[in-house]
């Protein structure tokens, strides 16, 4: 970003606190977008940050589509499936990121265990 490390890192709260305040300083308001085949998408952040990024977690049993025609980056936090589209099927993992083109719908299906996808994007 260009601020040099002094700056960068003096934006960093090093101060212990609980998970409700973490989740309030990073503006993070979780609300559910859409419920599909048994999983859900989730939005992680409030309205006043959809102007320049947003994210979302997946929480996938079954299978859920991804059709809204953005480019975004996918890490998959927990769980093994695959990610399947007209290029075929590949297995994804816990600990996997995936560049996902706008232009290239795809399901994340879960395997033997739930999957949980965290999509991020900026506008």
């Amino acid at each position: 970003m260009g601020l040099g490390w002094e700056l960068a890192l003096d934006m960093i709260d090093y101060r212990a606190t609980d998970r409700e305040a973490a989740l309030g300083h990073a503006r993070q308001v979780p609300s559910e977008l859409r419920r599909e085949n048994g999983g859900r998408e989730v939005r992680l952040f409030g309205s006043d940050v959809l102007d320049f990024f947003d994210a979302t977690r997946l929480e996938v049993s079954g299978e859920m589509d991804v059709a809204d025609e953005r480019f975004s980056i996918a890490v998959v936090v927990a769980g093994h499936g695959t990610v399947e589209g007209d290029f075929g099927s590949e297995p994804v993992g816990r600990g996997e990121t995936l560049a996902c083109a706008a232009s290239l719908g795809h399901r994340f299906r879960a395997g033997s265990e739930h999957l949980v996808v965290v999509r991020a994007w900026v506008h």
